[in-house]
């Protein structure tokens, strides 16, 4: 089921979409992607308390212990990686946001200068609640499967200290 969002484009030109992005039934948790011409956002809902949020991007991971939220916004020709801190009023504020000139430095190393890959999916995984592993997938050629991965690890050594990105080759 999707839905298209009227009240959003007042021109309209321009129209957003909301659809079913996952779903945590034991946890009582919808997930719903809202879609716009340029960029995906995730709407969480709690069905239990009515508390929801929208997050840029989507791709929504938690953390163990759902005290932070990752997520990866998808641009035309470029990615961002977004972490998320829960605050005590139970909403969660931005932590760090990747530079886009460190991914595309990563990135480089991978592709050719003169012929930009497709970007094909993302997986996130949390591998504690400091520490998390990004694998973003290239297509070589849009018209066939063969590709390659591309891989960061985000990491908070201490409470006191910052995000760090650290490409993986």
């Amino acid at each position: 089921m999707v839905f298209r969002d009227e009240l959003f484009a007042p021109d309209g030109q321009s129209h957003s979409y909301f659809s079913l992005y996952d779903y945590d039934q034991k946890r009582q948790l919808l997930y719903l992607l809202r879609s716009f011409p340029e960029i995906e956002n995730t709407i969480l809902i709690n069905l239990k308390t009515g508390f929801n949020q929208q997050f840029d991007g989507i791709d929504i991971r938690v953390s163990p212990n759902k005290e932070r939220i990752t997520t990866v916004e998808r641009y035309i020709g470029e990615e961002n990686i977004t972490i998320w801190q829960k605050h005590r009023e139970g909403s969660y504020q931005i932590v760090y946001e990747s530079d886009p000139s460190e991914l595309k430095a990563h990135l480089a190393f991978y592709q050719n200068r003169e012929q930009k890959h497709d970007f094909e999916d993302v997986d996130i995984e949390w591998q504690g609640n400091d520490n998390v592993l990004v694998d973003f997938y290239y297509l070589i050629n849009e018209t066939d499967d063969v590709g390659y991965r591309v891989r960061f690890k985000l990491v908070k050594a201490d409470p006191t200290s910052n995000w760090q990105l650290i490409p993986i080759k």
